[in-house]
């Protein structure tokens, strides 16, 4: 029971076909997250465009649908946040 003994050239040869088809297989995946990220979002407008038309929702399912927003909304608005804190600082600075 001898195992064929591969080459350097034949493992390079099998490493490059197993690179390209990880490849192939990333960009398809990147091109699926993309069309879902896609669609969650237009679900999740629509599902808000709902809840302003119809003005019937209880607060636990409010909470839920706008728990992500909220955590979106955070990293952005620290920036501002502390500008506006500068601005206020600086402002009673002047006039002291």
């Amino acid at each position: 029971m001898s195992a064929k003994q591969e080459t350097n050239m034949e493992k390079l040869n099998r490493h490059r076909a197993d690179l390209a088809r990880c490849y192939a297989t990333r960009e398809k995946l990147n091109e699926r997250i993309s069309r879902l990220e896609e669609r969650v979002n237009q679900e999740e407008n629509q599902e808000y465009l709902q809840i302003v038309h119809s003005a019937n929702i209880s607060l636990d399912d409010l909470r839920v649908l706008m728990q992500g927003r909220k955590q979106e909304a955070s990293l952005t608005s620290l920036p501002v946040v502390n500008t506006n804190m500068k601005e206020t600082e600086e402002n009673e600075d002047e006039n002291e």
